[in-house]
């Protein structure tokens, strides 16, 4: 077995494997020992009396994620690949980040001439795990002559990667809290509502250029727009009371101009230097993000991946607006 990391699930574990001399022993064989003797089957070259023993075990609990990775490799140095893969799969299904599993599923792929599918389920491996055995494998499917697609991205690890992209982006802007945490005005923070609504009229207003198009529209307008109702909310917080940002954002601008206004009540539509450096955040981070979301996997779950990045943009607007506004307040005083 290697060692992948956290993103593993907590498989079954005999409770007495570190105290054995605990063990009631009131059964005759557990399921852990029955495992154990198909590996010293394994160890043995006897891959038939192994595949009894993992059998025999999962007989007695089919949720025994580990005996059925054993049983798919015993199957597999049998050259039985049909069965092997339906072994990995089954401790796929248990534990969908199992990597034992998948790595062992996509040995079998690629030893049936499966090439492109392994090199799929390779990269899907390196999305949940850097490791080095599977990017050994990667360079042995290209000698075989399949097309690497790149890495591709479940959609809760798309979002780990965004969201830990735009908290970097805060971090690395001084936008952080004292104690390194993100702190925003509740009031005006409905980011879901703001933001779902925003990828509407993006969709709307952007749709005949493309997906892509509308895509980072929708990330930079949610920033943009995120500046203009946290500063708006600074300068009329009564108008706000009981009102969602996205209707207040109507009511007072053109959420087209959402980037002229934001660089107006900042202060900045005059300063080059400022305008580039705020560019080069939020554009940064779209370029970043919608890289990210294009590799995720199924394609159908590309626009909720978009919409968590504009629910990202939304916070890194609504900081730098708080700090732009305690800068000005500094500047008053």
């Amino acid at each position: 077995m290697h060692s992948w990391g956290r993103n593993e699930s907590k498989h079954l574990r005999c409770e007495y494997k570190d105290r054995r001399e605990q063990c009631s022993d009131i059964c005759t064989r557990c399921t852990f020992a029955m495992k154990s003797d198909g590996d010293a089957a394994v160890a043995e070259g006897d891959t038939e009396l192994a595949i009894r023993q993992y059998k025999r075990a999962l007989f007695a609990e089919p949720r025994f994620a580990d005996a059925w990775v054993s049983l798919g490799n015993a199957y597999g140095m049998r050259a039985e690949y049909n069965n092997a893969l339906d072994a990995f799969d089954r401790a796929i299904a248990i534990d969908p980040t199992y990597g034992d599993a998948l790595f062992g599923k996509a040995i079998v792929l690629r030893s049936i001439g499966h090439t492109d599918a392994a090199m799929l389920l390779a990269n899907t491996i390196l999305s949940l795990y850097d490791h080095a055995n599977v990017r050994k494998l990667k360079e042995k499917l290209i000698e075989d002559g399949a097309v690497d697609g790149g890495i591709t991205y479940t959609l809760d690890h798309a979002i780990d990667k965004m969201t830990a992209l735009a908290y970097t982006v805060l971090q690395e802007n001084g936008l952080c809290g004292a104690d390194g945490r993100v702190v925003t005005e509740r009031v005006i923070c409905r980011k879901e509502t703001f933001t779902h609504r925003t990828i509407l009229f993006c969709k709307k207003q952007y749709g005949s250029l493309g997906s892509e198009k509308v895509r980072s529209e929708s990330i930079l307008t949610a920033f943009y727009a995120s500046v203009c109702a946290t500063l708006f909310y600074y300068q009329d917080k009564s108008g706000f009371a009981n009102t969602d940002p996205f209707d207040y954002l109507i009511d007072h601008m053109d959420l087209e101009q959402a980037g002229t206004t934001a660089e107006r009540l900042l202060g900045i539509q005059h300063d080059e230097t400022a305008c580039t450096a705020l560019w080069d955040m939020i554009y940064g981070y779209v370029r970043s993000v919608l890289e990210i979301a294009e590799s995720v996997q199924p394609a159908a779950e590309i626009d909720h991946a978009i919409q968590d990045a504009a629910e990202s943009a939304y916070m890194i607007g609504m900081m730098y607006a708080i700090r732009a506004h305690e800068q000005q307040e500094e500047n008053r005083v």
